[in-house]
């Protein structure tokens, strides 16, 4: 009885490690291939820690050339406004000295007679009496308070057949 009893723990511990080297290789045979996708994943995932890592480096330079480009955009708005402003004060300027430039047209356009008179010469003489001299004077006088205004002559001069001359002047 003890052999037998012998004979069944050695075919019991045969059968027995026999089936544990078979669950072994099953489970290494079972396992292998998920070890194997785990090391790919943690492969990947170490190629993803990589591209995220150079990814952040990339905003962040793209963030601050964009800062420096809207610092650039901000100064440039600025200085486009104020050129704006002083386009538009010339402008303004420019419509004062036209409507000024139109106010002096309508002002000429409507000449009115201040003051007449008549300066003679004596003939054949190119010098003035005392009486025409008072005349020049007196509306040279009446000129001094205008702005604007136009001395009108007119006259013959001692040619062959006494030919009219007109001569205008204007002061500003």
């Amino acid at each position: 009885m003890k052999t037998s009893l012998l004979t069944c723990v050695v075919i019991g511990r045969v059968f027995l490690s026999s089936g544990c080297v078979s669950t072994r290789k099953w489970i290494t045979r079972m396992a292998n291939p998920v070890q194997n996708r785990v090391t790919a994943t943690k492969a990947k995932n170490a190629d993803q820690d990589r591209q995220i890592a150079t990814d952040t480096q990339q905003i962040a330079e793209l963030d601050r050339n964009l800062n420096r480009t809207d610092e650039r955009l901000t100064a440039a708005v600025a200085d486009a406004a104020q050129k704006a402003t002083a386009a538009g004060n010339a402008a303004k300027v420019g419509d004062q000295k036209a409507d000024n430039a139109q106010k002096s047209a309508d002002d000429i356009n409507r000449l009115r007679l201040a003051k007449p008179g008549t300066v003679l010469f004596a003939t054949n003489r190119w010098a003035l009496e005392d009486g025409a001299k008072l005349e020049l004077a007196s509306i040279c006088e009446a000129a001094k308070g205008l702005n604007r205004y136009v001395v009108e002559v007119q006259g013959f001069f001692g040619g062959p057949g006494r030919l009219p001359v007109r001569w205008m002047r204007c002061h500003p």
